[in-house]
C-alpha cells in the first residue's frame, strides 16, 4: 500500500516553477545566436530553414527540461542524457502519490510515465 502522508518542509519556503525551455531558450543555451537571429526573421531565409530544422529535430529529441539542456549544450552527445533522463524518471513516479486521488490513478500514471519515457528512450538509441 503506498504512504498517502506526504511531508513538507517546516519553515520558509520558496516554490520555483520550472517549465521546460521553449525552442528559442534552447537556441540561447546552445549558443545559437545568429540561428535565433534568423528564426525571429518573417518570412524565414531559405538558407537558414535546414540549420533551424536540424536543431528544431534535437530540441524535440531531448526535450526542453533544463537540465538536459544544459548538459547536452556543453557535450552534444546523445547517449551522455540516459542517467539525467532516469533520474528525472525516477522523480517523475516517486512524486506520484502526491497528485494521485487514488491506487488505481496512481498505478494508470505510472504506466503512462514509463510508457512515455520507453518509447522515447527508443526513438533515442535509434537517432543515436
Amino acid at each position: 500500500m503506498f504512504d498517502k502522508d506526504i511531508s513538507f518542509p517546516v519553515g520558509r519556503v520558496d516554490y520555483r516553477v520550472v517549465r521546460p525551455m521553449s525552442f528559442e531558450e534552447f537556441l540561447l543555451a546552445m549558443n545559437e545566436r545568429e540561428a535565433l537571429k534568423e528564426l525571429r526573421n518573417v518570412p524565414l531565409n531559405s538558407y537558414a530553414f535546414d540549420k533551424l530544422l536540424k536543431l528544431f529535430h534535437v530540441y524535440a529529441l531531448i526535450g526542453g527540461m533544463p537540465e538536459i539542456v544544459s548538459d547536452y549544450s556543453k557535450n552534444e552527445d546523445l547517449t551522455e542524457l540516459g542517467d539525467i533522463f532516469e533520474t528525472l524518471i525516477a522523480s517523475y513516479l516517486d512524486d506520484v502519490e502526491k497528485y494521485a486521488r487514488n491506487d488505481s490513478m496512481v498505478q494508470v500514471i505510472r504506466h503512462a510515465i514509463r510508457s512515455s519515457f520507453s518509447e522515447a528512450g527508443n526513438r533515442i538509441k535509434f537517432y543515436c
